[in-house]
């Protein structure tokens, strides 16, 4: 009969026992296992046990643990925050487009907040504004955001600016339809109407001279130099 080829059995071991492990690994791997089935243990903490397949066959010791700047880099992952579950919102929230801008308010005057809490995010996408709740605690059962209230608007707004005390939101914005920058300044007030159109200013080069107007002429949109909100 051929000789039976050695097949690595891998059993998963805390970085502070991976010296032990190493250890007892190669003292098993001295001896030949017996003819029955057996069970390898794992030198982790844990209590958790592996079965081997083979029944003749060595087994061998796990690989080390990694060290220097790859076992920092892993321990810095291991370290941040860990996603319990994801949610999707529904195309039909944003006209089946895509979200362009997020803006988080811890607190919004005249809408509910306090302890407990979780505070308001205002989406923006191709000629809508969204603002969702948002639920500090609950599980899978409860919904991390609600959409509490929709606007469509004239605008695609990439950037979005809130100014809570003031209770209004400032979007870096384009029109839908000729591609026209302006800034579209949007009411965070629910009494005068939340996320309604407030007034638009006109980007424009500071240096372009303005045009004299004539006489009972309605006054041009307000100049202001090109803004990025949100970099």
């Amino acid at each position: 009969p051929s000789p039976a080829v050695p097949r690595p059995v891998v059993a998963a071991v805390r970085p502070a026992a991976a010296a032990a492990a190493a250890a007892a690994a190669a003292a098993a791997a001295a001896r030949p296992v017996a003819a029955a089935p057996a069970q390898v243990a794992s030198t982790s903490t844990s209590t958790s046990t592996s079965t081997s397949t083979s029944t003749s066959r060595p087994t061998l010791a796990a690989a080390p643990a990694p060290s220097g700047p790859r076992a920092a880099q892993r321990a810095s992952v291991a370290a941040g925050l860990v996603w319990d579950s994801c949610l999707v919102t529904d195309a039909a929230d944003h006209n089946q487009d895509t979200v362009l801008a997020l803006q988080y308010c811890p607190a919004l005057e005249g809408l509910p907040g306090g302890d407990g809490h979780g505070g308001w995010l205002i989406s923006s996408s191709r000629r809508m504004l969204n603002l969702w709740e948002c639920s500090a605690g609950g599980g899978r059962g409860t919904p991390s955001l609600m959409l509490l209230h929709s606007t469509e608007t004239d605008f695609v707004a990439t950037h979005l600016a809130a100014e809570p005390g003031s209770r209004v939101l400032f979007a870096a914005s384009a029109d839908h339809r000729t591609g026209v920058e302006c800034v579209a300044v949007h009411s965070l007030d629910p009494e005068a109407g939340m996320l309604s159109l407030r007034y638009k200013l006109a980007v424009a080069n500071p240096n372009m001279q303005r045009p004299t107007l004539p006489p009972g002429a309605p006054p041009p949109p307000r100049m202001l130099s090109k803004v990025g909100l949100g970099d």
